[in-house]
């Protein structure tokens, strides 16, 4: 009788199951600076409280240009503020977040933690929202009182500012299948970039507000000209601010510098970097895929890492 071999079979005779690495989403996530990883986390936050315990935060947080122009305004002026914050359902929240973290992520490492907070809790968010109640209430006909809320205006605004540091060194994105004036030469203009991207929400997601879009657009472009630089915080006020938090010791091995901030003298705008650009080639001809023609140095290609799809303002 012959004797075992003593190598037991393969249970599994099948390919080995593939498994999903998420290891470099962690990676991501953990790397994050500061104050875009609060707003990321507010906004979880927020919708999920107001799709459990909390359904009238919404409501609450809303940009209402009724409740904004009503007698009472001076107790409404938070919703200028926490309008971004709050979004219509779970899908909207997850498109407005992923087209929103990739660009806060890179402003606020060009601009510094201190510096971005003052743009994103001030003008980049306040303004488009004191337009879009200005249009609706008094420009419209009838006087509109359709509440908005999320983080698409934003979204918009910051890709219009990069729009416009992209058309200082390369005025048109070549695209193979679109020609233009002047020998054929060049493609779509590149300042025109955020009206095209309003157009494809507003074919893409139709209950938008294109007015809050363009809000959002409309103060992209005041500041990318900078015909708003003077509403940034001076220098010495985030030096002032950061020295506090040094003596502290909250920078260095402290709790802020553990969860991502970003000094001044560390950002790119303290290191005399450029602003991002967009991608300026597609498919054939030009400096290739993602490349910023007419550009040089070590920014000239850095790739645009996207807007995503946001469903709505």
């Amino acid at each position: 009788m012959p004797q075992p071999s003593g190598i037991a079979p393969s249970l599994s005779s099948g390919p080995t199951p593939l498994r999903p690495d998420f290891t470099p989403l962690r990676t991501y996530l953990l790397t994050l600076p500061f104050v875009t990883t609060t707003i990321l986390l507010l906004a979880i936050l927020i919708q999920l409280l107001q799709s459990t315990l909390l359904p009238t935060l919404r409501p609450l947080l809303s940009l209402d240009p009724l409740a904004l122009t009503s007698p009472t305004w001076y107790t409404q002026l938070h919703r200028l503020n926490t309008y971004p914050l709050t979004h219509l359902s779970p899908l909207h929240a997850a498109a407005n977040l992923l087209a929103f973290v990739p660009l806060s992520a890179r402003f606020e490492r060009f601009q510094g933690s201190a510096r971005w907070a003052a743009l994103a809790l001030g003008p980049l968010v306040v303004f488009p929202g004191v337009g879009y109640v200005v249009v609706e209430r008094f420009v419209l006909p009838g006087g509109g009182t359709t509440r908005v809320v999320g983080l698409s205006a934003l979204v918009l605004t910051l890709f219009t500012i990069v729009a416009v540091n992209t058309s200082r060194v390369s005025p048109y994105i070549q695209v193979p299948w679109w020609r233009c004036g002047g020998g054929g030469r060049g493609g779509f203009r590149t300042i025109y970039a955020p009206l095209a991207l309003v157009g494809v929400f507003f074919v893409v997601a139709p209950g938008g507000s294109v007015v809050g879009h363009l809000c959002g657009v409309a103060v992209g472009y005041l500041y990318g000209f900078g015909w708003l630089a003077g509403l940034e915080p001076k220098e010495w006020v985030v030096e002032k601010v950061e020295g506090v938090a040094r003596r502290w010791g909250w920078l260095e091995g402290g709790w802020l510098g553990r969860a991502g901030w970003v000094m001044a003298e560390r950002s790119g705008r303290g290191r005399g970097d450029e602003g991002d650009r967009l991608p300026t080639s597609f498919g054939g001809g030009g400096g290739g895929e993602g490349s910023v023609a007419g550009s040089g140095g070590s920014n000239a290609n850095r790739p645009f890492e996207g807007v995503g799809r946001p469903l709505g303002s």
